[in-house]
């Protein structure tokens, strides 16, 4: 197994708050691997310093044995890398396709497939063909022309996740994407979780929440807590850490055993 996603010392300070610490972490390709913790334990920092939105104030951040760190985040997006987010940042009173269809800016030799003046109708088709079978495999194919802003929330999840996928990334980074969903909400997103993983050249960094759905499908589980990594194995072996137990796992310890 070779790493695709390589941190090394990552510092990140929000004024006197160290928000994370010296944080290293290998992600091996092909694998979905889980960034679990108490609530500002730094997760999403570390999402966001990937992606490009902050500038850590210390380490690397290597994507392919490239450094991301001069990159700006559209460049990032280009490279192969995709994200949800914690707070969804869908287009409202854009369709579903259309949100999609956003995504995959990186990825078409015009840019913004909405922009005036584009001439590039065969690309154009094959894009709303790309998006509607993104949708078609996150269950929305239905809610094509379906205004994001009237979704269900449930929904609006799937379609953050297929415009994620939609510049067709080998790294896709994922921002509690079970937060706010129904039991059987969340048994479906394992089950997408597994396929993507299974039948596509993805890799996933999946930060949550909800510890059923990590220890169902992560291969490897980080566990961070004030900015600092106390933990790192199988979903198996994290279980058993006491310092797991003590800063997270032990209050959901009912929905994990």
């Amino acid at each position: 197994m070779t790493a695709l996603l390589e941190i090394t010392g990552l510092e990140v300070r929000f004024g006197g708050v160290r928000a994370i610490a010296g944080l290293d972490l290998a992600v091996e390709a092909g694998t979905i691997h889980a960034l679990i913790g108490p609530n500002g334990a730094g997760k999403s920092t570390a999402l966001n310093c990937i992606s490009r939105f902050y500038d850590p104030d210390g380490g690397e951040i290597r994507f392919e044995g490239q450094s991301l760190l001069r990159r700006p985040p559209h460049a990032v997006a280009g490279l192969g890398i995709g994200r949800t987010f914690q707070n969804l940042e869908l287009c409202a009173q854009s369709s579903a396709l259309e949100n999609v269809l956003i995504g995959m800016s990186p990825k078409l030799d015009g840019g913004n497939p909405f922009w005036p003046g584009r001439r590039r109708r065969a690309e154009d088709r094959r894009a709303r063909e790309t998006g509607m079978a993104l949708l078609e495999r996150v269950g929305l194919a239905g809610k094509a022309d379906t205004p994001a802003g009237q979704l269900a929330f449930g929904q609006q999840k799937l379609l953050d996740l297929a415009r994620a996928l939609a510049c067709e990334p080998r790294l896709l980074l994922l921002d509690e994407p079970a937060a706010g969903l129904r039991l059987r909400e969340v048994r479906a997103l394992d089950d997408l979780l597994v396929q993507l993983a299974a039948s596509s050249a993805v890799t996933i960094l999946l930060v949550e929440h909800v510890m059923a759905l990590v220890m169902s499908v992560a291969q490897r589980v980080t566990v961070l807590n004030f900015g600092q990594k106390i933990a790192e194995g199988t979903p198996e072996e994290i279980r058993r850490q006491a310092c797991v137990v003590e800063a997270y796992l032990g209050r959901v310890t009912d929905a994990v055993g």
